[in-house]
């Protein structure tokens, strides 16, 4: 009887964990990210994963950096409950649960990953053109009005969809610029105090 207790409440722990948001936050990056690596080696590229870089004692975390003969691109991943409203116009983005009788504002994904793409944009002399590209793991996002906003499976059809744009030398070249930045980076730790400063100095 005892065995079988400490079994239930094992799992019961478990089912607890997975329906986090820690943990749907880490689940949705891992899927992404199995994405980007494929996409990365078939096209003989590149994939960074959590960059933080640091501009102006400011510190900036790129969810993932994937370079390509096809592009540049700057992936924000994101995994929310509920049904997300949105537009490229809008600071502030709406999630909503229980039809229509919980509402919660968050910052828009699109201006936030547009900061990490200008960062980048700087480190690169703006010689390129990036791709700023925010990807829902699990909603629906028929209520977003974006054109960068994609599901896993319309991202995979985009990127194959475009046409290879740079050179070997110019694809070795970025990534020789990205290796500079992240000899820049700082810790994660590090990080989240620049986060909470920034926080501070805003209210």
């Amino acid at each position: 009887m005892g065995k079988y207790f400490i079994i239930a409440a094992i799992l019961s722990i478990i089912l607890i964990f997975i329906n986090t948001n820690y943990f749907k936050g880490k689940f949705g990056e891992f899927s992404v990210n199995c994405l980007l690596k494929r996409i990365s080696k078939n096209d003989k590229g590149i994939l960074y994963k959590n960059i933080i870089v640091v501009t102006d004692n400011n510190s900036h975390q790129i969810d993932h950096l994937l370079i390509s003969k096809r592009g540049i691109f700057v992936v924000e991943t994101k995994n929310y409950s509920g049904t997300i409203y949105g537009s490229d116009y809008q600071k502030d983005w709406t999630q909503v649960f229980n039809y229509g009788k919980q509402k919660y504002k968050f910052y828009s994904p699109v201006r936030q990953n547009y900061t990490h793409v200008e960062v980048l944009n700087n480190f690169l002399n703006n010689k390129y053109n990036i791709n700023n590209i925010i990807i829902f793991y699990k909603n629906s996002i028929n209520n977003i009005k974006s054109k960068y906003v994609y599901t896993i499976k319309s991202f995979k059809k985009y990127y194959h969809d475009l046409e290879y744009i740079y050179s070997d030398k110019e694809l070795n070249d970025i990534i020789n610029t990205i290796n500079n930045i992240n000899l820049k980076a700082i810790s994660e730790k590090e990080h989240i105090k620049n986060i909470n400063k920034r926080k501070e100095i805003i209210k």
